[in-house]
């Protein structure tokens, strides 16, 4: 067993697509075995990350606080706190 600790001021802000929002990057894909990475984004109000894909990556994502719109090929969905979107 491997138990790897941080403190929070670790987690280097980043800008991520186009620098409407950013993320803090929790775990790395090189700290665990079979794992991409973890990390913590968010948007200012009204802004929005661009449509993007990752090739033979999923993607889960936690809303914590606010609401939006998440779309794709098949159509436009809602989201507010306390909803999971996994993107696969």
């Amino acid at each position: 067993m491997q138990i790897i600790k941080k403190l929070n001021e670790e987690f280097k802000r980043e800008d991520v697509h186009g620098g409407s929002g950013g993320r803090k990057l929790y775990i790395a894909e090189d700290e665990l075995k079979n794992f991409h990475g973890m990390t913590y984004g968010y948007l200012p109000s009204g802004a929005k990350f661009e449509w993007h894909s990752h090739e033979d990556i999923n993607e889960v994502m936690v809303v914590l606080k606010g609401k939006g719109i998440v779309r794709d090929e098949d159509g436009e969905y809602g989201y507010n706190a306390r909803r999971c979107i996994y993107i696969s």
